[in-house]
């Protein structure tokens, strides 16, 4: 057994970690990397599944349930936000068998606060991903840290488009989340004993969405502030990897440290903007009436008269749960369930289909069997019927049903009942999608990406270890999976596999 120190840098690309490991950019990863080992981790199909919920609980996506961090509930006609606490489950930190290891976990991605705990934790601190607002275990730690340290940073990403000065100053936001997780950090390794250590840092993360380019910002940009949103998102890499420096400086001799990117970051491919237009177009063509579409009500549309800052800016003042409310109507309102046989969920980057299926949605009007596979195959249809009006590319690369993903487990029937993955060139160069059979769909701002994001996910992430890998284990050839990584990690703490876990250890 050793003590065991995870970071998480959050939808840090592999290709960048990579290229400035390299160069010379990132030299705390390269050491690490040149002690130890690297490997890709991927995903089965290429489908990004909530890969926090895979780590946390190590078992196949089927037994949490969750895609996304808002999911469908049929059984109440909403999306919600989701949590592996309503499944049963608990990140395995809070279920180790050993009761005597220490444990402190900081920031950890849409974390919920346990019944009980005997880890020392902190989420919400200096991170935009949150299952409730910034709690702390034990409760006392709040004020502790607080008094020491100053207040969390609360932290929301700005949907819409950005000028070039809201972009750096995104950039500023980003750093200074950074620097207070490292205090935070650094506060809890020289007063607080442990055996393992988890932090994520997620500037990366929000950084690859904001930074990647300059498809999320309207209006001009002089030359000078092109450089520097092009330099940006280095500077973010560069500021984590001084941060892993700075924390492997402090840990013991002869921690094993893993650091580690469960997706990746490019150019924005995600057409979510337009689906819900999309599969509305199949809709009313297949039923011949506009009666069997996903269109907005009276609400709805008088939403979209509302400047989507603004909206962001209204939904940053409320609590979480009203936050998800306004979310699923902003992107729901005003669906008449009875005339809508096929709807789009509400998603960030793959698209989400689901069918109205009787006996599953409370509302249901599709009939299973003949009549559910039918509209199955028309919406797959139809969406790869959709190519850009100027090049000809299609706008879809593939389209998965349910059955495909791979899921084993008591919640698979939580997942869509279609999966869309888009074409991979940017999504800004659209300015008309169109069908031969269904019309066309204009995009909404033509060379640029209505939600502000120039970058968004690839399925590849990258795991750093300073352990060199057991050539006698099957999981150090070629990719590994994130449940490989919670595998591991148990491993290094000679700590058994929970019950259902999926992982093999890596090193």
């Amino acid at each position: 057994m050793s003590k065991v120190l995870f970071i998480g840098l959050d939808a840090a690309e592999p290709t960048l970690l990579k290229q400035w490991m390299e160069d010379g950019s990132l030299p705390n990863l390269k050491a690490l990397a040149d002690q130890g080992c690297q490997r890709l981790v991927g995903h089965p199909q290429g489908v990004v599944l909530h890969p926090w919920s895979n780590f946390y609980t190590g078992r196949n996506p089927g037994a949490h349930g969750m895609y996304h961090y808002i999911g469908w509930n049929p059984a109440e006609m909403r999306s919600e936000r989701f949590n592996i606490q309503d499944a049963g489950l608990k990140p395995f930190w809070r279920r180790l068998p050993d009761r005597d290891l220490q444990v402190i976990a900081l920031d950890m991605p849409m974390m919920h606060s346990p019944e009980s705990t005997t880890a020392i934790e902190a989420h919400g601190w200096a991170t935009h991903e949150i299952g409730e607002p910034f709690f702390t275990c034990p409760p006392e730690l709040k004020r502790e840290l607080t008094a020491a340290l100053g207040p969390n940073l609360k932290v929301s990403e700005r949907y819409g488009l950005h000028s070039a000065k809201d972009v750096l100053a995104i950039r500023d936001e980003l750093l200074a989340m950074i620097a207070h997780s490292a205090r935070l950090v650094e506060y809890l390794l020289d007063n607080y004993t442990w055996d393992l250590f988890l932090v994520a840092l997620m500037s990366l993360h929000l950084g690859g969405h904001k930074l990647w380019g300059l498809t999320g910002i309207a209006g001009e940009i002089s030359p000078e502030e092109q450089a520097a949103v092009r330099a940006a998102l280095k500077e973010v890499y560069i500021a984590a990897d001084d941060v892993v420096g700075r924390i492997a400086g402090k840990v013991p001799e002869g921690t094993a440290i893993l650091v580690s990117s469960f997706h990746g970051m490019t150019a924005s491919t995600s057409r979510i903007s337009i689906l819900p237009e999309m599969v509305s177009a199949i809709v009313r063509k297949e039923t011949e009436s506009r009666k069997g579409s996903q269109q907005p009500g009276m609400l709805a549309r008088f939403r979209d008269l509302i400047p989507l800052p603004f909206r962001h800016w209204v939904k940053r003042q409320l609590p979480i749960q009203v936050q998800d409310k306004l979310t699923t109507f902003w992107r729901q309102g005003g669906i008449d369930w009875s005339k809508t046989p096929v709807f789009a969920l509400v998603s960030d980057f793959d698209g989400y289909v689901q069918v109205n299926l009787k006996g599953r949605e409370r509302e249901g009007i599709v009939a299973s069997g003949a009549e559910y596979e039918e509209w199955l195959n028309k919406i797959s249809d139809g969406l790869c019927s959709f190519r850009d009006r100027d090049s000809g590319k299609p706008v879809v690369d593939r389209i998965l049903h349910r059955e495909e993903l791979g899921l084993d487990g008591p919640r698979k029937e939580r997942f869509p009942d279609l999966v869309i993955l888009w074409s991979d060139y940017p999504a800004a160069e659209h300015r008309v999608v169109v069908s031969d059979r269904y019309g066309q769909v204009a995009w909404p701002t033509p060379g640029r990406n209505p939600d502000g994001r120039s970058g968004n996910h690839l399925p590849n992430g990258l795991l750093v270890c300073n352990r060199k890998p057991d050539p006698g284990l099957a999981a150090t050839a070629g990719e590994i999976t994130i449940q490989d990584v919670t595998a591991t990690i148990h491993h290094l703490l000679g700590q058994p596999l929970a019950d259902g876990m999926i992982g093999r250890r890596v090193v």
